[in-house]
């Protein structure tokens, strides 16, 4: 299991391990190797399976909110249901509803 700290440390959103990688390594392959990226995978990738959004640059925040929201977006599309279930794309949204609330400083 992954946490991922989003507004604060007690908004924590959870997902498999292997889930956020995959969708990590598909964001690095869209927009490139991008230190808060590398940094995000490469602490999953070392066990520590947790990272902190709230900590990063308002720009990279919008950034990875952009990626998440299209990710979603994508995987409703996709037409090969082995890919991807609905709840994960259930759980992506969350993601970006706990992100798009972070903005407006409702946590």
């Amino acid at each position: 299991m992954g946490a991922v700290a989003v507004t604060s440390e007690q908004d924590v959103w959870g997902a498999s391990r292997s889930f956020i990688r995959r969708m990590l390594d598909h964001f690095i392959v869209k927009v490139g190797r991008k230190p808060y990226l590398i940094l995000f995978k490469e602490a999953f990738d070392d066990g520590y399976n947790s990272f902190s959004l709230y900590d990063l640059p308002h720009d990279e925040y919008m950034e990875f909110l952009h990626l998440v929201e299209e990710y979603a977006k994508e995987k409703e599309l996709s037409s090969n249901e082995s890919e991807i279930s609905i709840a994960d794309i259930k759980l992506i949204n969350d993601l970006a509803e706990r992100m798009r609330k972070g903005i407006h400083g409702v946590t």
